[in-house]
């Protein structure tokens, strides 16, 4: 499993099942977003990304993928900015081709500013909103996929006892613990 310490600019490779961090990954921008198909590791930032490969742990620095949010699927690297408005698909160099994808290519998007999820073909021409906040879906900042299970994680903010979501600095739900709870849907 790789974790990515934002601003530490450092991504940690644990071993869950030891309880063991087994390589830090110093970087030279902050650690965003994180994907990894067992043998390559992207680690994604809104100014750059970085390809580690772990057979040699190589690294290779993305300058055109820029994305908060990453996925890898089928040698394709599928990013999301950091307000979930755009979404980018590039090949393992970092061109860009034209972002979490389930086991069909269907490419999902957790979209803080409207409150939901967002289904998009693999095409990318079509798309519908398939969670929002009548779904429990509020400010969501992370989503995950199990492509064997067909389950999906979502990170979402939590109200407090007033039935409103906190704010800090104007940001709801942001750097104020308020990401404590996640939702899982069968998709």
């Amino acid at each position: 499993m790789a974790v990515t310490l934002g601003q530490a600019k450092q991504t940690l490779l644990v071993d869950v099942e030891k309880d063991k961090t087994t390589k830090t990954i110093e970087l030279y921008h902050r650690c965003g977003g994180v994907a990894s198909d067992g043998q390559l590791v992207v680690i994604s930032s809104e100014e750059k990304s970085t390809l580690v490969n772990l057979s040699n742990m190589s690294l290779s620095f993305l300058e055109a993928v820029r994305a908060s949010r990453i996925s890898l699927f089928k040698g394709n690297i599928y990013g999301t900015s950091i307000s979930g408005s755009k979404v980018c698909c590039y090949n393992i160099t970092g061109a860009p081709l034209w972002t979490k994808l389930d086991l069909h290519g269907f490419i999902y998007v957790a979209s803080h500013t409207t409150c939901s999820i967002l289904k998009v073909s693999p095409n990318g021409k079509t798309g519908m909103i398939i969670l929002s906040e009548a779904d429990k879906i509020k400010y969501p900042w992370a989503i995950d996929i199990n492509k064997e299970t067909g389950m999906m994680i979502v990170s979402s903010c939590t109200p407090d006892d007033n039935g409103e979501s906190d704010k800090r600095d104007g940001i709801e739900g942001l750097d104020n613990g308020s990401y404590n709870t996640a939702f899982i849907y069968e998709i």
